[in-house]
């Protein structure tokens, strides 16, 4: 007997788990933007941006060819920034009395 409780047991996580799963997406499905932008902020189109420089996409190439195959594969290259709220981007108060920083 002790078997089958432990089934049910696993059984009952199992349904818990697929329902969590159906209620966060259909969660996700009813609200496919976040909630700041339902309150009325700036359209992104006039928002601050910022550039970073780009690439040597062949020298990185060159180097991730040179490193030895094992161990985990390069997906970034490190950019030196300075980018904080007070000195970038696009900062806007909403009426609920959040704020919300973009760039």
């Amino acid at each position: 007997m002790h078997r089958w409780t432990k089934l049910l047991a696993a059984l009952t996580l199992v349904g818990l788990l697929v329902a969590a799963v159906g209620v966060s997406t259909n969660t996700a499905a009813q609200s496919p933007r976040p909630a700041q932008l339902a309150q009325g902020v700036q359209p992104l189109e006039k928002v601050a941006q910022i550039t970073v420089p780009t690439l040597d996409v062949a020298k990185l190439r060159a180097e991730a060819q040179a490193q030895p195959k094992p161990g985990a594969a390069r997906f970034a290259e490190a950019a030196p920034v300075n980018i904080t709220p007070f000195n970038s981007g696009t900062t806007e108060n909403l009426p609920n009395g959040d704020t919300v920083w973009r760039i």
